[in-house]
């Protein structure tokens, strides 16, 4: 019997049946097996991933086992986040690391807050509407009230002065608050010397030369406010989160005050850091007047030292933001 002679039945099951065969066959080839080559590559890929980061957490605490990793994961949040606790006193605070670091941040670049909030109610208002009249009249003030106790202030050794234009108001005016802090901290509570030098004679004169060195010049103490120092995040940030101060000072006295004297520039509500410092021995010419001691050593008493130092400040008023950086490649395996 031929298939002519197949009954209608039969022929539309043979051909539904090769129909289907052909389907397998085209899905295998098309969609399983490329799946399965697929997933096979993905899974060579995901043994090399664990080879690869096997090989990067060898010397590292950071294990490969997921639960443990999302463990560590919490506990280094709870870390940063921290959690709030209560003093004896009943004030409260936060023990984690974020908040230790914007109350480390606020404490050093807070020194004059008070009296900016005093005198100009908020952060912004200070920048903004400060006026060239009150920092001409408080430099001025400064200078009149330092004279008084022999220190003269010089715009030619000092670095700024009523006419500067080349910096915003508000930060020649942190500037010479800067200065009276410093000088007060080691000059009125320390009792340190602060060096003078002479300069030329108005007019362009030279000094004149005695066997004791210069004289008959203008005497300027040695303090020069150094130029500002912005720091920022991002190198695309357009304004800096903290400004640096810097003063350069040159003093005099025995050196337990001098170090007491640094010690004093963190105490009492500054925070004024000590960046640089180069020692000096006491004038030859002094120590050749002074009697040895009774062990026969001619001693020091006086030693002169530079010292750079800066004070803090935060035009925004608040921590920076950190943000996550974007777009950028990691290494295989990260």
């Amino acid at each position: 019997m031929t298939n002519r002679t197949w009954p209608t039945q039969h022929r539309m099951l043979l051909t539904a049946l090769m129909v289907m065969v052909i389907a397998v066959i085209a899905l295998y080839f098309f969609v399983l097996r490329p799946q399965a080559e697929s997933v096979e590559d993905i899974r060579a890929e995901r043994d090399g991933l664990l080879k690869d980061l096997a090989a990067l957490t060898k010397e590292t605490p950071y294990p490969l086992d997921v639960p443990r990793l999302k463990t560590m994961v919490e506990s280094a949040k709870s870390k940063l986040n921290g959690t709030t606790r209560k003093r004896p006193d009943g004030t409260e605070y936060n023990t984690g690391l974020v908040a230790r670091a914007s109350d480390v941040l606020e404490h050093a670049t807070g020194m004059f807050d008070d009296r900016i909030k005093r005198e100009y109610t908020e952060i912004n208002t200070f920048m903004s509407q400060v006026s060239r009249i009150v920092y001409r009249d408080e430099l001025d003030e400064l200078t009149r009230r330092l004279a008084g106790r022999q220190i003269v202030l010089d715009p030619e050794v000092l670095g700024i002065g009523e006419d500067t234009e080349e910096e915003e108001t508000y930060q020649l005016l942190l500037k010479v608050w800067t200065i009276d802090r410093i000088v007060s901290v080691l000059t009125e509570k320390n009792d340190l010397h602060i060096i003078h030098r002479q300069l030329e004679r108005t007019g362009g004169t030279p000094a004149v030369r005695n066997p004791f060195g210069l004289g008959g010049g203008r005497s300027a103490a040695e303090i020069t406010v150094l130029p500002t120092r912005p720091y920022i995040l991002r190198r695309e940030d357009k304004t800096p989160y903290v400004l640096e101060f810097p003063v350069r000072v040159r003093v005099q006295g025995t050196l337990s005050t001098v170090c007491n004297a640094i010690r004093d520039l963190q105490t009492d509500g500054n925070f004024l850091t000590v960046n640089r410092i180069s020692l000096e021995i006491e004038n030859p010419m002094g120590m050749a007047q002074r009697q040895p001691g009774d062990d026969g050593w001619l001693r020091t008493r006086n030693v002169s030292v530079m010292l750079e130092i800066s004070s803090y400040f935060r035009p925004s008023g608040h921590a920076p933001t950190i943000r996550r950086t974007e777009n950028q490649a990691l290494p295989r395996g990260a």
